[in-house]
C-alpha cells in the first residue's frame, strides 16, 4: 500500500542462502527468536520495533541484509511526499467490539470443521512445517493433533494469536498520517458518512 502511494524505495538484495541457514539454526534453538529479536534491535531497532518476535522470516530477512550490507533494511527502504492527490478513508470500531468479533469467527471456524480440513491437509500431503500451516488459525491446531493442547487451549491461542495480529494491523494504518477515520460505533450509517467525505473531497479538488 505505501509502495503504491508513495515513492517508494526498496533495496534490490539478493538472499544470501548461508547466512540465513544459520540463523534459522540459531530460531530453533530455546530463546533462539528472542535472541534473533535483540540482534535486530541492536542493527536495526526502527525494524524491530515494528516486527513481532515470532514473525522471524522477516527478522532473519532483516538481519540478513544488515549483515550483507552493513546498512539497515530501514534505511534502504525510504518514502517521499504522497505521488496522489488523494483521500484515505479507514473504518474503525472500539476494541471491545473488534475482539467480540474475533471470538465469535473463532467459534465459527471450529463449527465450521477447521480440525477436519486441517486433518485433510495433512492426509492429503502438506508438510506439517509448510509456510502455509504457519497462519493463525492454522498453527494452533497441530499441538491439539498431537495431543499437546485440549480444544479450548486450541481456540484460546487462536484468539489471542488473532487479536495480536489485529493490533498490528491497527499498529500499521496508524503510521498514515493522512487517514480519515470514521468509527464504525458511532456513526448511524458509516457508509453515508464515508460518502459525505467522499463529495466533500471531490467539491474541494475539482
Amino acid at each position: 500500500l505505501k509502495a503504491l502511494l508513495n515513492e517508494y524505495s526498496l533495496g534490490n538484495i539478493a538472499a544470501n542462502v548461508e547466512l540465513r541457514k544459520e540463523l534459522y539454526e540459531i530460531a530453533k534453538k530455546e530463546n533462539g527468536k528472542l535472541t534473533l529479536h535483540n540482534l535486530l534491535h541492536q542493527v536495526d531497532p526502527q525494524t524491530a520495533s515494528r516486527l513481532h518476535v515470532n514473525d522471524i522470516r522477516r527478522v532473519i530477512r532483516a538481519i540478513e541484509v544488515f549483515k550483507t550490507t552493513g546498512v539497515s533494511i530501514s534505511s534502504q527502504t525510504q518514502t517521499t511526499n504522497n505521488k496522489y492527490n488523494l483521500l484515505l478513508l479507514g473504518l474503525y470500531e472500539d476494541r471491545s467490539f473488534l475482539y467480540k468479533k474475533i471470538e465469535d469467527r473463532v467459534e465459527i471456524m471450529f463449527d465450521r470443521g477447521l480440525v477436519d480440513e486441517v486433518k485433510w491437509l495433512i492426509k492429503y500431503g502438506v508438510n506439517t512445517n509448510a509456510q502455509s500451516l504457519k497462519g493463525i488459525g492454522y498453527k494452533e491446531i497441530l499441538p491439539y493433533l498431537y495431543g499437546e493442547h485440549d480444544l479450548d487451549t486450541t481456540k484460546y491461542n487462536i484468539k489471542i494469536n488473532t487479536r495480536r495480529y489485529a493490533k498490528r494491523q491497527i499498529t500499521f494504518f496508524k503510521s498514515f498520517d493522512n487517514i480519515d477515520w470514521i468509527n464504525k460505533n458511532e456513526e448511524n450509517c458509516y457508509f453515508n458518512s464515508a460518502n459525505e467525505k467522499i463529495i466533500k473531497w471531490m467539491q474541494t479538488n475539482d
